[in-house]
């Protein structure tokens, strides 16, 4: 499917677009957010840019070709938003935030296995978990907003995969762009048609799985 197909049935879903980022706009983009855009992205914001939702106006899209102080500030906040939400969800739940911290330390996804935390986990052991917890997001991928808490992942010079993430809710939305985008706003039923179907693609081998970088770990699978 090509992005204008994908952007018709966007329009007819109600999804609202203005015109496409030129590319003086593009680089005025990347300068600012300290980021380059995947070829992907690029053309699909080239020809039309997402800003708005008729169906539910409090989900909102990035408004790129916003170059005000305010909407600069506010968008580099929304990148920084997934990670802040995981650390505070630490300082308000250590018995959860604990588990990714052993899931930092040793590389694996462990956040919601059974019987790795209780209230008499050593407070050493806590703040180590804690330190863990901090180096490995510092070490994650790039990210930035696409819709709500939606993310794309900048592993890739020219596609990647889009997450939804909100504290520890983290699950694939798309392997790639594409993949994202007729998910989201044109063929999927549900939360749990989208990620049935992200599932399936992301189990069927490792390549798809990496394709998620080192946000692998804290996928919910």
């Amino acid at each position: 499917m090509t992005y204008e197909s994908i952007i018709k049935k966007m329009k007819s879903n109600g999804i609202v677009f203005t015109s496409g980022l030129t590319a003086v706009e593009i680089s005025k983009i990347e300068k600012i957010y300290g980021l380059k855009l995947p070829t992907e992205l690029i053309k699909f914001y080239s020809i039309a840019l997402p800003i708005a939702n008729k169906k539910n106006p409090m989900n909102i899209f990035p408004m790129w070709n916003d170059f005000s102080d305010e909407n600069i500030k506010n968008i580099k906040e929304q990148r920084a938003l997934p990670k802040q939400r995981i650390l505070e969800e630490y300082k308000n739940d250590g018995t959860l935030l604990a588990d990714i911290g052993i899931a930092a330390n040793l590389g694996i996804s462990t956040i919601f296995e059974e019987g790795k935390y209780d209230e008499t986990f050593p407070a050493t052991e806590q703040l180590r978990h804690k330190k863990g917890l901090e180096q490995f997001l510092s070490n994650l991928e790039t990210i930035i907003p696409i819709f709500s808490h939606r993310y794309m992942i900048l592993k890739y010079e020219d596609d990647n995969a889009v997450i939804s993430a909100y504290g520890t809710d983290i699950i694939a939305y798309g392997v790639t762009l594409k993949d994202y985008l007729i998910n989201e706003f044109i063929d999927a039923k549900n939360l749990e048609d989208i990620y049935g179907r992200i599932s399936e693609k992301v189990e069927k081998g490792e390549d798809e799985f990496r394709r998620l970088g080192k946000w692998r770990y804290l996928i919910i699978r």
